[in-house]
């Protein structure tokens, strides 16, 4: 009987200690995000230098978010980045999660740096954009969504060939296909309300001094069903491919 690879989680951060010690971290917002097994995920910390498998091994993959800078070039993020040119080639199922599509978009010679438009904290509002390409993520979300945010890198020039999906007031590049099965979202499908209010309130400092009405902004915190969804129809590329 042929063995059942694992879906693989690349994690590129851990999240707040506040948050981790109550809620769990990354991985496992995107593994409930999901709703499968954690048994049948694995999850590689690289940026703790843990080494990541060859991409025909795992059925797909999940880059995470990060506190760290993709325009930060350390050890780690070029080994991911490698990492991902050769996933891409491989033609696996990949999703990245505002990081980690970050970090795609730079694998695949697209331009990332700090958003001229400022921090984007809370639960915005995303315009799909392209509606004449029949998408597996995007096809059955409505043309404007909710969804989390919280960044101050955005992904600035898109990679040659690929296709924006989603924009926001704040970000032109909210999400991106590549081929046929490589997003990146920058937005977080993976995040509750209760992880962004947190981000929100780590980050008061400096939405205040960009002049945000940081109150404003967490009475506005809702949940995002319809951003979840885009976990959803990631995990049933990712069946399909390995049926």
């Amino acid at each position: 009987m042929k063995k059942q690879k694992n879906i693989l989680i690349v994690q590129c951060g851990k999240t707040y200690s506040e948050l981790y010690d109550h809620h769990g971290d990354f991985d496992d917002w995107l593994i409930a995000g999901m709703g499968v097994d954690p048994l049948s995920c694995t999850s590689i910390r690289v940026y703790e230098g843990e080494k990541l498998p060859e991409p025909d091994t795992v059925a797909g993959a999940l880059l995470s978010g990060s506190h760290d800078m993709v325009t930060k070039r350390t050890y780690w993020i070029e080994y991911a980045t490698d990492w991902v040119r050769a996933a891409v080639s491989a033609k696996i199922p990949l999703l990245g999660v505002c990081f980690g599509h970050q970090l795609l978009a730079s694998a695949l010679e697209g331009r990332v740096g700090y958003n001229p438009n400022g921090l984007e904290f809370g639960t915005v509002a995303i315009e799909r954009k392209n509606f004449e390409e029949k998408d597996a993520l995007f096809g059955e979300l409505p043309s404007t969504f909710k969804a989390h945010v919280s960044h101050a890198q955005s992904v600035l020039e898109l990679p040659p060939r690929a296709i924006c999906l989603a924009s926001s007031t704040l970000d032109s590049h909210q999400a991106f296909r590549f081929g046929e099965v490589t997003w990146g979202v920058q937005f977080h499908p993976e995040y509750t309300s209760i992880v962004t209010r947190e981000y929100i309130r780590q980050s008061e400092k400096h939405l205040r001094r960009q002049g945000a009405d940081v109150q404003l902004m967490l009475q506005q915190v809702r949940e995002t069903p319809e951003s979840v969804k885009i976990l959803h129809n990631f995990l049933a590329v990712v069946q399909g491919a390995s049926s």
